[in-house]
């Protein structure tokens, strides 16, 4: 996933129900927002967000936030669309 400065994954409300997502921030920085709680993003960050967690990704740099981003299961299908 890449980030530019200031842009975001969107709502906060962001939630997948049946997978965990694993986030490991590739460069760049910025924060996270899991159900409520505020965590910082920095290079080599990684943040486990549970299955029915809400959450939102803000780049608060100056850089691109750039992340690998692993779901178990896949929360996505081969066209992208949630599953």
């Amino acid at each position: 996933m890449v980030l530019r400065p200031e842009q975001d994954t969107g709502p906060p409300g962001n939630e997948h129900s049946r997978s965990e997502q694993w986030l490991l921030v590739v460069s760049g920085s910025g924060k996270a927002v899991v159900n409520g709680r505020r965590i910082a993003l920095r290079r080599h960050s990684l943040l486990l967000i549970n299955k029915g967690e809400s959450h939102q990704i803000t780049n608060t740099g100056r850089k691109k936030l750039i992340t690998l981003n692993f779901y178990a299961p896949p929360a996505y299908d081969a066209q992208g669309e949630p599953r």
